[in-house]
């Protein structure tokens, strides 16, 4: 998602100063987003293209950039593993049981939650891993973690802090 972000960046420049070096480097993001053949990270790309497409009225852009996308997307040599492709579905079908996994421990403990650190401890079926890993320590989802660790209680709090910083540096932007 970082790649998402520092392309936009890039775009977000090259708008505001017309730079055709600026494009240039970004490129460079650009070819790094398409190697990691990541799924999460084409549809954040593919979403935010459209967003900026509509604030900026840019749709030609927009078709330039699709075309430049699948055309690379394509043209990068694939090595054939398995989790290289698209259409995989054991990584989701994986993601869909640690949500499941997640949602069973927060009924479990729904105002308080377990506590930091101490899930890997709690699961039913605990990972396969050494004590040394942090791999059974969390959830894939950051809103289920924080529910399974803090609890709605924590997990409240969590969103008026995010709340109440988003109003601050609105204010502050605003004068």
């Amino acid at each position: 998602i970082i790649f998402v972000f520092t392309v936009f960046l890039g775009f977000y420049f090259y708008v505001q100063r017309k730079h055709w070096w600026i494009l240039g480097v970004t490129f460079i993001p650009f070819i790094a987003l398409i190697l990691t053949f990541s799924r999460s990270s084409y549809l954040a790309f593919f979403m935010g293209s459209l967003v900026f497409s509509i604030l900026e009225k840019k749709w030609k852009q927009l078709v330039i950039g699709f075309i430049l996308f699948i055309v690379l997307f394509f043209v990068i040599p694939n090595p054939g593993r398995e989790y290289l492709h698209m259409d995989r579905i054991e990584t989701s079908n994986a993601r869909v049981e640690n949500w499941k996994e997640s949602i069973t421990l927060i009924q479990k403990s729904p105002i308080l939650g377990y506590g930091f650190n101490t899930l890997r401890y709690i699961q039913e079926k605990p990972p396969a891993v050494d004590a040394v890993s942090h791999a059974g320590a969390g959830f894939d989802n950051r809103s289920l973690f924080l529910l399974a660790t803090t609890g709605i209680l924590g997990f409240g709090i969590y969103v008026w802090l995010l709340i109440s910083i988003v109003r601050f540096t609105l204010r502050i932007t605003a004068k």
